[in-house]
């Protein structure tokens, strides 16, 4: 992961991130899905320091429920630790005030919030399958993968 550069267009949430493993039964969603990896492995990803735990949380989850196995897991972990995903540079405590802002305004929870503030201070696209967080999104003039 490249935690140098901050010039990335795509904001990648967790949703997007966990759909390459545990595939969309939606087709649009699922072509969507693809070209939100092609786009990464092209042009890199911006992502809140968060995204790590939610990845880590959804992998859990599916491991658990035994939806998938702990070898797809690392080697998951594995692909996603090759692309050029850049982490936020921005402390989480000098964003704190503007998610707690978003959050009470939109009804979204301080973890989408989160990717809603970066996608609105990084001026980028925001890619996700939460449909709360691309409700807000849109009323706040984020543009949306796949829709843009």
């Amino acid at each position: 992961m490249d935690q140098g550069r901050q010039e990335v267009n795509l904001v990648l949430d967790a949703s997007v991130a966990l759909s390459w493993l545990a595939r969309r039964g939606d087709a649009g969603e699922a072509g969507i899905s693809r070209r939100a990896a092609q786009e990464v492995v092209r042009e890199g990803a911006l992502v809140p320091a968060l995204f790590f735990t939610e990845i880590t949380n959804g992998l859990l989850v599916a491991e658990r429920t035994g939806n998938i196995s702990p070898n797809q897991v690392n080697s998951f972990l594995a692909d996603v630790d090759a692309l050029p995903i850049t982490t936020d540079r921005e402390a989480p405590e000098s964003t704190l005030r503007a998610v707690l802002e978003l959050s009470r305004g939109t009804g979204l929870t301080a973890y989408d919030a989160t990717y809603l503030e970066l996608a609105m201070r990084s001026r980028g696209i925001l890619a996700t399958f939460d449909r709360r967080l691309a409700t807000a999104a849109r009323s706040n003039g984020i543009p949306l993968f796949g829709q843009t």
